[in-house]
């Protein structure tokens, strides 16, 4: 890997790319939450993002998880006023760039009042135990209104990452790095 001419980093393609995406902010990554600047809300609109963390189930900011723990995803943010069609949501990113899945807030209900209180709202997303395969991810939050014509209210805002660490009921069994970015313990039986 290059940076302006110089080697940064060399070796295997995960490692090298583990390396990049980690520069990716240009402070390297932050685990567990980062504190949105308002460089990273758009200008003139009634939201504004402050923070995404993720945490264990017990409420523990953390950055470092094992595949076989709940991970729970959670905003930050003030409202001026109410948005209609408003979604918030983010996508889950690999160490190669691909997106592994994205979600909204409102995927299957509503979940926000529709007026603001003014005060900081909160939301959360949780993610199941037994989803990803280990490795690096990083959260790429989102703002947008869902209508058509209508733009993103933010689209480029840093969010945290995450190092999942594979861990599997019968570790004898598995091998300790699984293709793909997800790796679920699908149940298997003998009829």
């Amino acid at each position: 890997l290059l940076d302006e001419g110089r080697i940064v980093a060399d070796g295997d393609t995960d490692s090298t790319l583990e390396t990049y995406l980690a520069d990716l902010h240009g402070s390297g990554p932050e685990f567990g939450e980062v504190l949105v600047t308002p460089a990273g809300t758009s200008d003139g609109e009634p939201i504004t993002l402050h923070a995404v963390r993720t945490m264990d189930a017990d409420g523990r900011v953390r950055g470092d998880f094992k595949s076989a723990e709940t991970i729970i995803v959670e905003f930050d943010f003030t409202r001026s006023e109410s948005i209609e069609y408003l979604r918030i949501g983010f996508e889950m990113v690999s160490a190669k760039g691909a997106i592994v899945f994205q979600s909204f807030h409102n995927d299957l209900s509503e979940t926000l009042p529709s007026d603001p209180t003014g005060e900081v709202e909160r939301l959360q997303a949780i993610i199941p135990a037994g989803l990803l395969n280990g490795g690096m991810y990083r959260i790429r939050p989102f703002v947008r209104r869902h209508r058509r014509g209508s733009g993103w209210i933010l689209r480029v805002a840093p969010g945290p990452s995450l190092h999942i660490i594979l861990n599997v009921p019968n570790p004898d069994y598995v091998a300790s790095k699984r293709v793909g970015v997800v790796a679920p313990m699908i149940e298997w039986k003998s009829p």
